[in-house]
């Protein structure tokens, strides 16, 4: 279980106070129907973890699930689908986070600081063929892959103060030069989604706190950027290429991209991954735990 130290102080009499963090993840599958828009069942916990799970990517044919887990030991994982099996694809110093499932299942993209900066890597599902993908030396963030597996969305945060991030499409197997798309200036965006059809990504603008404060749509036709929700964040596009799940306010939302009109989805509680067949989606809990200790001198 993963434990934290922090806001200790001293008392006049050499008293020691300090607080103890606990923190723990649990993920649930929901099942979802596409067609009715709506959460089926009752969500199922599937897996619980005594380390905080900072995200999760579900394999295209829903067996198995990669994990990415923060703290101070950041690691990648992955379990079977129904929980058991845990195998882990990385175990050292570095730190390895944001698991993003390739569509044709083959490898998982992710952040690693390995190679001295953060930067994108891959590696297969069995822990074979580790390789670095990016470069950049900027800390850039894994949006998604590419429906062909062979691009990478990632954002590429400003290199001075006060200058804009970039949204650059990644060539994953390092044959062609990285695209920068023209993201309007003033619009420091997170890329979330790739639409199954190829032709958009779903795009967040971040909000104060670490909250998501908008969804927008990059058309690579037109090369053209619309806004979609005003508010929400974490969107998943569903398989007609056309409607859009996202969470606003801890609560599941669904929009179409064409009318712009989003909803409620009744009982949806969460959005870490969506297969894609659409029909499941997995989400995380963590469990936040604060002690006081108290200790005295010798």
């Amino acid at each position: 279980m993963y434990r934290s130290k922090s806001r200790f102080s001293f008392s006049s009499t050499g008293k020691l106070a300090y607080t103890h963090r606990t923190i723990s993840t649990r993920i649930f599958r929901s099942n979802f129907d596409p067609a009715k828009e709506v959460i089926t069942h009752e969500p199922v916990m599937i897996y619980q973890s005594s380390r905080d799970i900072a995200s999760v990517a579900l394999s295209p044919d829903n067996q198995s699930i990669a994990l990415g887990f923060a703290g101070p030991q950041q690691d990648i994982a992955v379990i079977r689908s129904d929980g058991s099996g845990l195998r882990n694809l990385t175990d050292d110093p570095a730190k390895d986070r944001n698991v993003r499932w390739s569509p044709d299942g083959k490898e998982i993209a992710f952040n690693s600081d390995r190679s001295g900066k953060l930067e994108v890597w891959t590696i297969h599902p069995d822990a074979s063929g580790l390789r670095q993908v990016t470069n950049l030396g900027s800390s850039p963030n894994i949006g998604d892959w590419s429906p062909d597996s062979n691009r990478i969305a990632v954002r590429k945060p400003p290199q001075e103060s006060g200058a804009p991030a970039q949204i650059l499409i990644v060539d994953a197997r390092k044959t062609a030069p990285a695209e920068a798309l023209p993201i309007p200036p003033g619009q420091s965006v997170v890329p979330f989604a790739w639409s199954p059809d190829g032709q958009q990504l779903a795009l967040s603008l971040p909000g104060g706190g670490g909250a998501q404060s908008g969804i927008l749509s990059y058309d690579f036709g037109s090369r053209q950027i619309e806004q979609v929700a005003e508010t929400g964040g974490g969107p998943r596009w569903l398989s007609d290429s056309r409607r859009l799940l996202f969470m606003r306010q801890a609560k599941l939302y669904l929009t179409d991209t064409r009318t712009k009109k989003a909803h409620e989805v009744p009982s949806g509680s969460g959005l870490g991954a969506l297969s894609r067949d659409n029909r499941i989606i997995l989400y995380t809990v963590r469990n936040l735990e604060d002690d006081i200790w108290l200790s005295s001198p010798q």
